[in-house]
């Protein structure tokens, strides 16, 4: 599997518009922070920010992690950047993201807003097998943080900065609504097929929910296939009723083939009488012009 596929993936299944709050505390001051991720964060929890002469890194954050996880941006994209190097070894413990946030033994440092070059204005660390995982946080002391950047290290440097030490008390996931569970769902990628049949069902849906509103205004289309009544926030904001109208008043011609004719009728009558004052003005132009000749 791609490694850049497999931690965009990681991320999505267990990170991706999920929240998770932690309370510390220190000399008898608690704090609760709620740790918020999102698409946008991706690139440079992963460090991919660094790879500045790789042209597709340069992309917004979020657009860029949705084509790694459509398979248009790979790892062997990266491959030839000089600065691959500074990642570290993100992509190989990036998947124990979650297990680090999560961890009994967590360490929560603050500052003000900067650690050894790292913007950030707090560090959660796990200390594991000799290792120290750093996951660093930006935001308000009494409010919503977000990721900064994740990484490991065997050495203290981090650790040994003048910032205050706080005591982890808890850290739990905000588990997500059916709701939120339901719109997920509904962006995932689908295939052409999925997609028009989602389109043609969203539509119909949204049609029966409107006449089933008796608050709202009723389309009404009259024998000459015309619009009586609509709202017209309702046109412009939802082009389907477009659509829906286009198709009412084809169907209406249909059912009414002599109104065409007579339309066409009345059309040609209106062609010949144009025409025969047309030649009537000719005419009355030439005896004009004729009985000026002759007062010459």
């Amino acid at each position: 599997m791609d490694k850049l596929f497999e931690v965009a993936n990681y991320y999505k299944e267990n990170l991706e518009g999920r929240k998770f709050l932690l309370k510390a505390a220190k000399k008898g001051k608690v704090i609760d922070l709620e740790i918020i991720f999102s698409a946008e964060h991706f690139k440079h929890l992963v460090g991919l920010h660094k790879l500045n002469d790789i042209p597709s890194m340069q992309r917004k954050s979020e657009i860029l992690y949705r084509q790694i996880l459509e398979g248009k941006t790979k790892y062997d994209d990266i491959r030839c950047s000089k600065h691959l190097s500074e990642m570290g070894d993100r992509l190989e413990v990036f998947n124990k993201l979650k297990e680090t946030l999560l961890s009994p033994n967590l360490m929560l440092k603050s500052s003000h807003g900067r650690f050894r070059g790292v913007t950030a204005d707090f560090l959660l660390v796990q200390q594991k097998d000799k290792n120290n995982i750093h996951l660093f946080l930006k935001g308000d002391n009494e409010g919503i943080v977000i990721p900064v950047t994740y990484f490991q290290r065997q050495d203290n440097v981090y650790l040994r900065t003048d910032s205050a030490r706080w005591t982890v008390l808890s850290v739990e996931e905000v588990k997500k609504s059916a709701q939120q569970d339901q719109m997920q769902q509904r962006q995932k990628p689908q295939s052409n097929t999925q997609a028009q049949n989602g389109a043609e069902y969203a539509q119909k849906q949204i049609l029966s929910e409107r006449m089933r509103n008796d608050n709202t205004e009723k389309l009404v289309v009259n024998n000459d296939g015309k619009l009586d009544l609509v709202a017209a926030t309702m046109v412009q904001c939802d082009p389907m009723l477009s659509f829906e109208l286009a198709r009412e008043k084809e169907r209406t011609q249909k059912e009414n083939p002599m109104q065409q004719v007579g339309q066409v009728e009345q059309s040609q009558q209106v062609q010949k009488v144009g025409r025969a004052r047309q030649v009537g003005q000719v005419k009355q132009k030439s005896k004009s012009n004729n009985g000026s000749t002759g007062k010459r």
